[in-house]
């Protein structure tokens, strides 16, 4: 039979012809097929490159090489990805977790850092897969914080896996996760230190022309309500009737001004915009310098 080494390279041909995929992307993918096959870390792939497959793991690498050349997505095949160094359960219930979403977790340690409270209280509107809530509760509960972190989605599929997905990574007694479309009755007037959120942002007439993979994760995630402008989710949370001290949100770059307008026109006026690695716009911050009652003169 092939060795790692050979097999890892027929992985990355295949998936780099056939999946569209960059040499960097198809040999992460390749790696990940193969480390999941064997059950052992990448590291130890290097390691034992001359090993050879035996016939039953050959075929498993064949049987997963053949979903994903189905564009199928190669998290949902292995039912797991990774966020934040952490190990999440996915499905096509949950959105996948993207890289970029962590600048997001990494802009709520910073605000936490400022506010210099030890106690603290979160809400996240559309936890998905709960990437964002158990890798901040992770993040938290090294720091030695106390704190609840509220996890709302709209999805019972999507909660399921994020309660898995908290138990998972033993942060279960810190988030508690609420079936709602944004907000449930229940936290109606409460006082937040932070509100984050990766909303569904894209219109339906865009999220026709996405590439087939995409077509793979919910589209209640990625479109929402069947908003005309991928707008309509920011305008419900920024009205929502709740105190909070900072909003941080994932969005589109194209509508980064509009979001900011949206909330510009409320009467907020510290807001700022947090870019990603590719340097556009990704994330807006929104710190609360007006009161409830003042919004809503406006």
């Amino acid at each position: 039979m092939q060795s790692i080494s050979k097999t890892l390279l027929n992985l990355r041909k295949s998936l780099e012809q056939s999946c569209d995929l960059s040499i960097q992307e198809a040999e992460t993918e390749a790696a990940a097929i193969l480390s999941y096959v064997l059950g052992i870390s990448r590291t130890e792939l290097e390691i034992k490159h001359n090993h050879s497959l035996t016939s039953k793991e050959y075929e498993k690498v064949k049987n997963i090489l053949d979903l994903r050349l189905k564009d199928n997505p190669l998290q949902y095949i292995l039912e797991e990805a990774y966020f934040y160094g952490l190990k999440f359960k996915v499905n096509p219930s949950v959105l996948i977790p993207r890289p970029e979403t962590e600048i997001l977790l990494e802009k709520a340690v910073e605000i936490f850092k400022s506010l210099n409270k030890k106690q603290l209280k979160v809400l996240e509107i559309g936890t998905g897969s709960g990437c964002l809530s158990v890798a901040l509760a992770s993040v938290l509960k090294k720091k030695g914080y106390e704190f609840k972190i509220f996890a709302t989605d709209i999805s019972r599929e999507a909660l399921r896996v994020a309660k898995e997905n908290a138990i998972n990574n033993s942060v279960q007694e810190f988030i508690y996760f609420e079936y709602a479309d944004l907000l449930p009755k229940k936290l109606i007037n409460q006082k937040f230190d932070l509100v984050i959120s990766n909303p569904p942002y894209i219109s339906e007439s865009e999220y026709l022309e996405l590439c087939s993979t995409v077509y793979k994760e919910p589209k209640l995630a990625l479109v929402g309500n069947k908003s005309p402008n991928g707008l309509e989710y920011y305008y419900q949370i920024a009205k929502l009737p709740i105190e909070w001290s900072h909003t941080v949100m994932e969005l589109d770059p194209s509508r980064a001004d509009k979001v900011k307008e949206i909330y510009g026109e409320l009467g907020y006026k510290t807001i700022s915009f947090i870019k990603d690695l590719a340097k556009q716009k990704r994330f807006i911050h929104i710190f609360q310098d007006i009161s409830r009652e003042q919004m809503s003169n406006n």
